[in-house]
């Protein structure tokens, strides 16, 4: 019994690098992932609105390239948005480094951080004129909406019916 609680307290400490997710994708697929903070702006009636506040950075990552829209919220129902390119780098102790720039209507934005698990930490800077602003953010990981258009299947239409022929597959008349 000492053994196998040994054995297990080994397990548990040692680094498992398979546990980490891929960092960059293999060279012929497309990754999406989603990050946010975003929240409802409530009302000095603590009513719903169609207000919201907070960041979302969606990644298209395709082998180390990825481009990404950042969407500032800021207290409106529609964002600020930037286009942004980057790198992804996977680095020696298994983290997942990513660095981006863009624009958007304001000025450049530079956005630099590691991917994790659960979230995205990193720092934005954005230069507006001659001023610079940098502020570090924590973005909860979402499920991407590119998941979910990948994933979904119509189910109410019924799967398309086939017969053989001595020449080929047909599809039956009507």
């Amino acid at each position: 019994m000492r053994f196998y609680f040994a054995l297990l307290v080994l397990l548990v400490t040692l680094p498992f690098p398979t546990l980490n997710a891929q960092c960059v994708p293999s060279v012929n697929s497309v990754q999406y992932e989603r990050f946010s903070s975003v929240t409802e702006v409530k009302t000095l009636e603590n009513k719903p609105s169609a207000l919201l506040a907070g960041i979302e950075l969606v990644l298209e990552e395709k082998s180390d390239r990825v481009s990404a829209t950042l969407r500032d919220y800021e207290g409106t129902p529609t964002p600020l948005t930037a286009r942004l390119e980057g790198q992804l780098r996977a680095s020696d102790d298994g983290r997942c480094n990513i660095k981006l720039s863009g624009h958007n209507e304001r000025g450049r934005v530079e956005i630099e951080g590691v991917i994790g698990v659960a979230a995205f930490r990193g720092t934005i800077i954005r230069k507006i004129g001659k001023n610079i602003f940098s502020h570090s953010v924590s973005l909860r990981r979402q499920s991407s909406e590119m998941n979910h258009a990948i994933g979904s299947v119509d189910r109410r239409e019924s799967p398309p019916k086939f017969r053989f022929t001595s020449s080929c597959w047909d599809r039956p008349p009507g």
